[in-house]
This record gives C-alpha cells, structure tokens and sequence, in this order.
C-alpha cells in the first residue's frame, strides 16, 4: 500500500476492535468524532495496526496518534511511543474510566482485567502529549499520572442518533404494565444490584406491575428483573443504537443507577444524553455523574431504596410528567450535547499547525472565483440602472450618500418600470452606521420602481436582475431573492421560514445540492435572509436602520408573501450571520408568520420533517427577550426524512472539481450519466464533487454513495450504503481504503480479483460505460472529419500511440490541450472537444487511437473512449489490453509500429459499415450506463434484503 499523503491534517487511531465492530467506548469516544471530521472534511483517518506501525512497516505520515484506554500494552506500548517520538506525532491517550486508583483496580481486576492492562493505562497517561478524559473528576484522578489532561465532555453522533419521537411515553392506560430500561456494560454489575430492593415487587398506585428491563450487564438473571437479549449483529454500536430505536416504544422512561463507590466518581452522563435521545425521561443517581442533568430534565435520587421506590411509581402515574421531562431533555441534548464542527477536540488532538490547517476547508476558493476579488476592489456605495429586456443598460454611477432614514413609497407611484442594481458595501459609505442604513442612503438615488440589493461579497452577473424582475412580475411579490450557493454549489440560502412564535428564521435546504430544489420557478417562503434581493418600491418604505444584511432584509420580508426564484442561482461564499449581531426578534411577533410551514415547503422536494434540531425554538419563558440570532440561526438544523414510498437516494460521488473546472474532467460526465440512467430508472440521484461530498447538512439522506474513484480520495458516507467503483488509477487505492466501502466494484477485472484476496469486503467486476443517448451511430459530419483522431491532453508526456502514428505516416487530427510541445501545431484541430460533439467526431473520422495509463494496461482497465468511440460507430486502434473481445472486433490492438501502419492504411480485417452498426447497437446495450445502473440498483436491493 502506498504511504498516505494529503494535504489535509492526517490522524491514526488505536481502539479496541475492528471497523464496524468496536465497542461503545471508542465509539463515542473516538471513532464517531473520526467519522464526522472526515465527512466534514476536515481530516482525514487511518485505523492504525499497533503492531505494523511499532515495527515500522506502516509509512503513513500521522500528524497524531490516538490511542485509547488499554488497547496496547508492554513492548507494543513502548513500539509505538518511540515511533509516534520518531515521527514527530503528536501522541493522544484516549481514557473515559478511572484505571488507576486502587478501588477502581480492584473492581477491574474483578471483571477479569488483569495488572498489565491497568498498568499500561499508567505508563500511556505519563508518556502522551495529552490526556483526553470526559469528565472533570476524572481529569483530577488522571493529572498525577499525566503531562496535560483535557476535559472533553461526551457528545452523540447525530448520523446515527436522530431526532427522538416529538413526544416522548403517552398515557399507558391501555397496558398491563410500565417497563423501565436500565442499559449498562460488564461493570455495572454492583450499580445494578441497587435496584433490587426497588424494582422487587413494583406496583404503581393502581397495583400494575413496574417491570425492569435490562439490557447488557453481563450475569446471572434474576427473577426480579427481564433481560432483554440483544440480537446477533447488533452488537456494533451503530447497530446497536439503531436496535434500541427499534424498541424505545416498549419503555416508559430509563434509569441509571450509580453505587456510591470512587470508581464511579468519575462517570459521565453518557446515559442520560442516549436515554434522551430515545426519547425518555431518566431517573438516576444522586451522583457527580448526573449532578447536572436535573436541569436538564433528569430526576436524580439519593442513594434510598425508597425514595427511587416513589419517585419511579409517582413517574410511572404521571405520563403528562414523563413526556416533559423528556422533551426538555431531549432538547437540550440536540443543542448542547451533539457532535458539531468539533472545534475544540480538533484543537485538543491536532498539533497547532494541524490544527489550523482543518479548519481551513479550502484554501483555493478565491483562486477559483476571480470575480469575488474584483467585488471587494470595486468601488462599495454604488447602483447601476439596469434597462429593461432588450435594451442596454446604463453605466454604473455613483449614489448619493445619506444615512439617514428615507421613505420611498410617497414618490414610488411615478418611477418608471426597469430595476436598478444597488451594490452595499459600508465600508464606502461612513456615514452609514449600519448595512441596512448604508443601503437606504444607496436606495435613495433609485429612480426605478424595482431595484435588486446585494452585498459587495455576492457574485450575480446582470442577467439575474432581469430574472428576478419576470419573476416578481408574474407574482406580483415585493421582494424576490435568488438561490444561493456557496463556491463548490451547495446551498447557502433557498428562502427561510419561522419554526415557532419567536424564533429567529431557520434557513430551508441549506447545505443541500441544487438537485434537492422542489419542481418549478419560484417557492413560496416565510422571510428572506439573503444579501441577495430584488425589492419593489411601490411596496417598500425602506429598510430599519441598524441591522446587518440579514437581519434587515428578514425584518422587511417578513409577513410579506417573499418568493425565491428558483431558477435563478448567484455564488455568496461569505454569506452568514454576523458575529456581533442581537436578535431582529426581540420583542419582535412571529406567531402570524408560521406559515408556510418548514414541512410544507420541504415536503415539496419529497421529504418530510422529522424534527429541529439545536436551538431554533428558544425557551418562550426565560430566554426569547434574550435570544440571539447568530447562535439559534447557527445551531438550528432540521432533520429531514424521504417522505414515505420514496425511492432510494443516491449520491454518485467523484474526484472532479466543482464548477467550470469540473468539466473539463471526463468523471464528470461519467457521474451525470450514470445519475440520468439511475433517475430514469426512478431512483432519486444527487451528484456530488470532491467539494461537495461533505454536506453535513444533508448527506445523511443518502441511502446509497456510489464513488467513482479515479486520482483522488472520497471518503465513505458513514450514514449509507458505500460503494466503491474503481474506474482508474488502482495504484493509488490501498487495502484500507477498499475495507472503508461495503461493496466494491473495479473497471479492471484483473485487479479487482487480485484484491478480492486481499481484503474481506466484496470486490466486483464492472467495467466502464458509455452514454447511448450521446453516443451513437449517425451521419458523419463533414467539418469534423478526420482520417486518424485522437481526443485527449497529452498528460505531459509523449504520448506513444500518437508518436508511433506519425512515425508511420498518419494523417492525424487531434484534440486536446499540450500537444504543441509534442507534434507540429497545424495538427491540433482545437484544444478542447464539446463533449456533445465527440460522438460524431468519433464516427467521421476513419481510425479512432486510444491508449491506457501503463498501471491501467496491465491491471485490466479499459478506457472509457473504447466504449464511447464504438457506441457511435468507430474503429478505433489500441495498446495491447486484456478484455477487447467485447467489442466484437471493433477495436484492435497492436504492439509495434509496423503492426500500427498496417491497421491504419490496411482495410483488411476491419469489419464492414453493417457490421459496425450491430456491434454499435450492442455495445450500447450491454455497456450502457443503463445496464450498469440495473447491475448497481440490483446488488444494493440484494444486499439489503439479505441484511
């Protein structure tokens, strides 16, 4: 496997068990934190073999290590200290119990630990650069043994815990009995045999049993408790997250009992936070483990058998009670206690170059967006009248400065039609004390009814006014704003709505690819927020001075019917909230402005909404006159769901650029074809960049990721179904990278039977595809005919197809950039070929040339121009390749320039016109992206079906 490179900060980790199969510890504690920062982009993980990496045979370059709890121990631990020294790694020690002091010992060795385990817990503690630890009690216990120990409290993955039910146990009149859960592992033998004098005999006041159901906590059964099994397979704590969902229906509420013991002074809350977001109330010890969470919602009982006696059974009759305290818990789990942009623990384990370095997600965006350069050079205060269709607009003029408050609508009845483009930057107005007071000034100098607002910072192009004006024409709206991306295409900003009376307004689709767009021109929305709006004057007494961007356009829209044009995109890479901003909502009534609702405009794009998550309904009783708009707008994520009977959703995921640069990359059209064969097959497909594969806002939707992997890395979607389709470059994929994906697909048979032995994932054969709907068999076109043709860069080299074609004397006509340095110039026909103009180059030239990279050549992978070129009628020569029978002779190979110069001039063996046409026709059956679309939609079904 080639050593790891990447420009990204680079992370091992050691944890106890195997992908897939590690136990809860390292899950919360470690590998769902890796999971989310890789899906986040902002590092990229290895999961380490200790015994590889002591030795020296693993070459990665680790800007940290991690190693948590006992997982190495005796000469390993020391391997692996002295090459994290020798490496200059960063090294992490990963402890959420108390190892060390000697109670704690006592009850480990107990649950058959034994002395070298806990020592080496010691001797890592005093070896690591820093200690991470959950809770502070613990910390206090592990600083004696370490250099630098770091609080970071445990949170929940929201890829796999979502939103718990809206409400939480109902009235259980209907039932014979109340169970209660208490979840644990093999140490909480001794917490739960607390229980037993409480829950021995339970009856609530109406004499109905209140039965303990115990999951984990390994022992003998006791007939004053049931144990619930859990199932073979579900033992991976995502598996076993989800089977508790699965069940959360059967229990009333949780409990969590801790013996009043020094092991246990240093516990988290872990069971609080996933009792909560079951959607349950929790009863639990008076503890410094839970000491908080009675805030929260939590009961928290002294350590007497009858005051948990009469706190369960007063519990048990009150489910009104239940549902409170478990809403509220539930509440402020998803806003305080889940994983997020994992800032802090970034800075904690990263080195600080490192750590800067992830949080910069990539640093070329301005280099790939000139234009936004050229707005922050450009003079600030300015409006540019544009003319109506058809005719020129004028030139951009200055406007008149004035600060001060203005009132457009006693004069707007006389402006003529027309809209004038008013660009706010305040840095050019001083007198302005504000952005809304800045645009007010601009404002003043409009002399046509509509003008469209931007700030400086957004990129829209002169025909977006015109677009937007249609649109507010047709709907007779007083503010119209755009679509909003951000640089690699995500949404920004498609409109926004009011969650609840008071609430600041949450942003719908945000994080979204364009593709989740609902059907149709415009979407009706609550209230605006985007730097980006058309405003008609007519209807608008201008903005309340005083406000940021935002704040001010969703304080004019508000209440006003505003529309998004959803045909019409602009690129605003700085849009957000502003830092300094208060709430626009203080005092502020929103509880008329509920509609439409945020399920009703999401259920447009086919999904429904299962709840909010963060802080976007702030507590009406104690904090809405203090809310604050940057930290709810932030904080508030819908949690979204295909609405019932939708098909699967696929991302089809590749290495290429976002935007121009993307299509100049032939994975991108292998991705888009590929998308329009699953969408005609009725499946509902996003297609995602190596900038857009990280939608933490929305990748969770995904039921399958397909990864067409060619030069770079994308990693897994941990909340799909991954699959892996290898259609180049197979040497820079390694064994680790293929054990990431659940099913595996290579373009080169040979290759991909060499790795099936290597690894325990399935590797498949698939070759590449063509796109019959683009090439196909046709009339030649005379302006691109050729004798021989080549489409292709010259990837810097020689390439040898092409010189061996001159050395025979071909008539050669090529297309592609870099040749000048390679062939005389007056042969490049043009330095780039429309890819809708291919097919037809291809089928009126005599002799098509293709080659393989050499990697390629040998490990069976053949070129996507092979299937292309036959699919529209070509002949085409190649390098020598396993595999070519396909193509019904076709395509020939040679293997010197004399086998060369006969296949070109020599029409012997070719087959004729009728015969092209039939092998034409059948390429295009069997190796459309159609039938690789079936083969796809088919493994993802049979795997399901037999999970």
């Amino acid at each position: 496997m080639s050593p790891h490179t990447t420009t990204r900060p680079h992370i091992g980790y050691i944890v106890h068990g195997a992908p897939g199969a590690h136990p809860g510890s390292a899950e919360v504690r470690v590998v769902r934190r890796i999971a989310r920062g890789q899906a986040l982009g902002l590092f990229t993980a290895t999961f380490m073999d200790p015994v590889r990496y002591a030795i020296g045979d693993d070459l990665n370059h680790y800007d940290s290590v991690i190693v948590q709890r006992d997982v190495v121990t005796g000469e390993l631990l020391e391997g692996v200290v002295a090459r994290a020294r020798q490496r200059g790694a960063r090294l992490v020690f990963e402890v959420d119990d108390d190892f060390v002091t000697d109670e704690a010992r006592k009850r480990l060795l107990a649950a058959e630990y034994d002395e070298a385990r806990l020592d080496a817990v010691r001797r890592m503690a005093g070896e690591a650069d820093v200690v991470i630890v959950s809770t502070e009690r613990l910390a206090e216990t592990m600083r004696p043994f370490a250099r630098s120990t770091v609080v970071v409290p445990n949170e929940l993955d929201p890829a796999i815990w979502p939103s718990p039910p809206s409400t939480a146990a109902g009235s259980r009149d209907d039932i014979d009995e109340t169970r209660v859960v208490y979840v644990g592992s093999a140490t909480h033998a001794l917490d739960l045999a607390l229980l037993r004098p409480v829950f021995d005999g339970l009856t609530d006041s109406h004499g109905r049993p209140i039965v303990l159901e115990v999951v984990g906590v390994t022992g003998a059964d006791e007939p004053w408790f049931t144990r619930l099994e859990i199932p073979a397979g579900s033992h991976p704590y995502p598996s076993f997250v989800a089977w508790l969902h699965s069940h959360r229906s059967r229990w009333a509420f949780g409990v969590a009992p801790l013996a009043d013991v020094e092991f246990n002074a240093s516990k988290s809350d872990l069971k609080f936070l996933e009792y909560s977001m079951l959607g349950l109330a929790t009863i639990a010890s008076e503890s410094a483990a839970y000491g908080a969470a009675r805030e929260h919602g939590a009961l928290v009982v002294p350590q007497d058998a009858a005051a948990w006696r009469a706190t369960i059974v007063a519990l048990a009759d009150d489910p009104g009670e239940v549902r409170r305290r478990a809403e509220i818990a539930a509440s402020f789990v998803q806003s305080d206690r889940m994983l997020g942009d994992l800032e802090f623990w970034r800075s904690v384990v990263l080195p600080p170059r490192a750590a800067r370095l992830s949080r910069v997600r990539d640093a070329a965006a301005l280099a790939r967006h000139p234009s936004r350069l050229i707005a922050r050079l450009r003079p600030g205060g300015t409006v540019a009248p544009t003319a109506p269709t058809g005719a020129t607009p004028s030139s951009e003029v200055v406007a008149p400065v004035s600060a001060a408050p203005i009132e457009f609508t006693d004069r707007a009845r006389d402006r003529p039609g027309g809209v004038t483009r008013v660009v706010v930057d305040t840095a050019r107005v001083p007198e302005a004390d504000s952005w809304t007071s800045a645009a007010n000034a601009l404002l003043d100098g409009v002399a046509t009814r509509y003008a469209v607002v931007l700030d400086a910072d957004v990129e829209a192009q002169a025909p977006v006014d015109e677009a937007l004006l249609r649109v507010a024409e047709e709907t007779g709206a007083a503010f119209v704003q755009p679509v909003v991306t951000d640089g690699s295409g995500l949404i920004v900003d498609a409109g926004s709505v009011f969650v609840s009376r008071g609430a600041p307004p949450l942003r719908v689709l945000a994080e979204h690819p364009l593709s989740d767009l609902p059907p149709g021109d415009r979407l009706d929305v609550g209230v605006l927020t985007s730097r980006c709006v058309l405003v008609d004057l007519h209807d608008f007494g201008g903005f309340d001075p005083g406000y940021s961007a935002e704040e001010g356009i969703a304080r004019a829209t508000a209440a006003r019917s505003p529309v998004v044009a959803l045909k019409v995109v602009v690129t605003d890479e700085a849009s957000r909230v502003p830092t300094a901003a208060r709430s626009a909502w203080r005092g502020h009534t929103t509880g008329a402005l509920n509609s439409p609702g945020l399920a009703s405009v999401v259920a447009l794009s086919g999904l429904r909404l299962e709840g909010v998550q963060g802080s976007a309904v702030p507590d009406l009783r104690e904090r809405i006159m203090g809310n604050d708009f940057l930290a709810a707008t932030r904080s508030a994520k819908p949690f979204l769901a295909p609405l019932a009977g939708a098909p699967l959703r696929w991302s089809i995921r590749s290495g290429a650029p976002s935007g121009e640069a993307g299509r100049v990359w032939g994975d991108t059209y292998f991705a888009e074809d590929l998308a329009a064969a699953l969408r005609a097959r009725g499946q509902r497909v996003v297609v995602d960049t190596r900038d857009t594969a990280h939608r933490a806002g929305s990748d969770y939707l995904d039921d399958v990721t397909v990864t067409l992997r060619g030069l770079h890395i994308v990693p897994p979607n941990p909340a799909a179904f991954n699959i892996l389709w290898v259609i180049s470059h197979p040497e820079l994929v390694g064994v680790d990278e293929l054990e990431s994906y659940d099913l595996v697909y290579a373009a080169g048979p040979a290759w991909g039977r060499r790795m099936a032995g290597q690894v325990s994932v399935p590797v498949l054969p698939l070759l590449q595809a063509t796109s019959p709907e683009r090439f196909h068999p046709g009339p030649r076109d005379a302006s691109l005919a050729s004798e021989v043709l080549f489409v292709g860069k010259t990837r810097n080299v020689y390439r040898p197809i092409v010189r061996d074609a001159l050395a025979v004397g071909a008539k050669l006509a090529v297309y592609g950039d870099g040749w000048e340095q390679f062939i005389d110039p007056s042969l490049v026909r043009s330095q780039f070929l429309a890819n809708d103009d291919v097919s037809a180059a291809y089928r009126s030239a005599r002799i098509v040339l293709n080659d393989h990279w050499a990697d390629m050549r040998g490990e069976g992978f053949l070129a996507n121009r092979l299937f292309d070129a036959v699919a529209s009628g070509a002949r085409v020569v190649t390098d020598e390749i396993e595999g070519l029978e396909i193509f019904g002779g076709a395509v020939r190979p040679y293997s010197g320039q004399a086998e060369l110069a006969r296949l070109l001039h020599d029409d012997d063996g070719w087959p004729d016109d009728d015969a092209i046409a039939v092998i034409a026709r059948r390429v295009a059956a069997e190796h459309s992206f159609g039938a690789r679309a079936d083969e796809l939609i088919s493994a993802v079904r049979e795997r399901s079906e037999s999970a």
